[in-house]
């Protein structure tokens, strides 16, 4: 979010909870459920164009997750991100032939 400079107590205002909040997600505090990420997400989409394509390059670059250390929800976004590349692949791969 600092990147687009977009201020943790606009981002909070939007969202309708605590600049504490946003401050604790930021900085690793606090991990919100994938629903709820996917808000943020958005929110930060409408305040700065181009923030969800930047947010997904940055997770491009690191792959190397150790899964062990993720709690559910973020174990389980993972799997969903899996799944979409292997579907647009096999998509792919049937309409080459």
């Amino acid at each position: 979010m600092d990147y687009f400079g977009i201020r943790g107590s606009v981002l909070a205002n939007r969202l309708g909870c605590s600049r504490n909040n946003i401050s604790e997600i930021r900085n690793g505090k606090s991990f919100p459920p994938i629903n709820r990420f996917w808000e943020i997400v958005e929110v930060c989409e409408e305040l700065a164009p181009g923030f969800r394509q930047e947010l997904a390059r940055r997770i491009a670059e690191n792959r190397t997750l150790d899964y062990d250390d993720l709690d559910d929800n973020q174990l389980a976004e993972q799997l969903y991100q899996i799944s979409k590349v292997w579907k647009r692949r096999h998509r792919a791969r049937e309409l080459a032939g």
